[in-house]
């Protein structure tokens, strides 16, 4: 399963549609949680194992990287990679230094959140490194 904490429904409706594709083919589950609640990403965290979370980086009221950080210190190791329209090489730094595994550039292309799909959760979905996992 994977998560999309995204701010603009705009950006999500074409990233669900492109992934609920990729996870049929996969036989594969899709989880949405979209951040017009405040902190949903952590709540849908909280709630499931995630194989992969795609976290938009300007999120209201909770960034995508301080969501980051408190996911990774409630002890949750799953892959999360950065969603934003900011392309320098300082905003990935900021990123990954926030605790995301990986970065990619808006608007995103189909080919690389397949891409990305591919390199954090294994071919056809089938083998996910680690499952969302949350300390005590």
């Amino acid at each position: 399963m994977a998560v999309i904490a995204e701010s603009s429904q705009v950006s999500i409706e074409p990233m669900m549609l492109y992934m609920g594709r990729l996870a049929r083919e996969a036989a594969r589950e899709l989880a949405l949680a979209s951040t017009e609640a405040k902190n949903r990403a952590l709540e849908a965290m909280a709630q499931g194992d995630y194989d992969l979370v795609l976290m938009d980086v300007r999120m209201p009221r909770l960034s995508g990287m301080e969501a980051t950080r408190a996911l990774r210190a409630r002890g949750v190791e799953t892959p999360v990679v950065a969603l934003t329209a900011n392309a320098f090489e300082d905003d990935r730094r900021a990123c990954l230094a926030a605790g995301m595994d990986d970065f990619l550039v808006k608007p995103l292309s189909p080919e690389a959140l397949r891409r990305a799909l591919l390199l954090w959760t294994g071919a056809g979905w089938t083998a996910a490194r680690k499952h969302a996992k949350l300390a005590g």
